[in-house]
């Protein structure tokens, strides 16, 4: 069962209106394990309700980036947003943000889709990763190959 918050306040920790938190045990805890307060609790019955898994499949969108969310492009590498540029490990300007769709795929280069995103302690945007069916014909086609000397293993 997972709970999301509605108000922001403080239990035994501090928690966030909208941030959804797992229940363990009677009890809220936040994503490093750490207890929230008791459900039973006036903070669990005031500030808390059930999250539905399908009132959030709201993607997650460039607009909704801020600064100091670190991003993970799909060839592995780390950005942090800083206005409206993503910066490199030693502060230097990457990228701009304008050279992303809104739905965080790069413009030209599928190397630089942002799969990931993250702000201290919490993903708040991880990129599914497709299913992409194909044929023997197109398999053999981009091997260079006839299909019938083709052997596909797992």
């Amino acid at each position: 069962m997972k709970m999301i918050a509605i108000e922001n306040g403080v239990g035994f920790k501090p928690f966030v209106k909208g941030e959804v938190y797992d229940v363990f045990d009677g009890k809220i805890i936040d994503h490093n394990g750490f207890r929230i307060c008791h459900i039973k609790s006036v903070n669990g019955l005031a500030y808390f309700r059930e999250y539905k898994e399908e009132e959030c499949k709201v993607e997650f969108k460039k607009s909704d980036l801020q600064d100091g969310d670190i991003v993970v492009y799909d060839c592995g590498m780390k950005r942090v947003v800083e206005g409206c540029h993503l910066v490199d490990e030693k502060g230097r300007k990457a990228l701009l943000l304008n050279r992303f769709n809104e739905n965080l795929t790069h413009v030209s280069d599928s190397n630089l889709d942002i799969v990931k995103v993250t702000r201290p302690s919490m993903v708040l945007f991880e990129r599914k990763e497709a299913v992409k069916e194909i044929t023997m014909d197109e398999i053999a086609k981009m091997v260079g190959v006839k299909v019938e000397n083709l052997k596909v293993v797992k």
